[in-house]
């Protein structure tokens, strides 16, 4: 695992999974790669959760910020760990949701 920095952004890049993190306050998440990705602790990005491919797991309540959008791509699959995660939109082409049930504020 090591940083490298792509157009100006820090980003994280795993032998197998690649995922992408900007500054926590003008940035978001993004996770590609076709293995599963556990993602715990809690964290303070702004804009889009991004799921691409692969899996992204979450490994406490408060792992993915509330105040984000979720985008998630076909073939791309959230596993919310039976965790409480609320997202304040939902966008992408599709996808799978496991092990609960996704939360979404803000008017629908």
């Amino acid at each position: 695992m090591k940083w490298i920095s792509k157009e100006g952004k820090d980003m994280f890049h795993l032998q197998a999974n690649a995922f992408e993190i900007a500054d926590n306050e003008t940035g978001g998440f993004t996770k590609t790669g076709p293995k599963v990705f556990t993602i715990g602790n809690t964290n303070s990005w702004r804009k889009t959760t991004s799921v691409l491919e692969g899996t992204l797991k979450v490994k406490c309540d408060w792992a993915i910020p509330s105040n984000t959008v979720l985008t998630l791509n076909s073939g791309a699959t959230l596993n919310l760990n039976d965790k409480e995660i609320t997202f304040c939109g939902l966008n992408g082409t599709g996808g799978t949701v496991e092990n609960g049930d996704l939360k979404l504020t803000g008017e629908w």
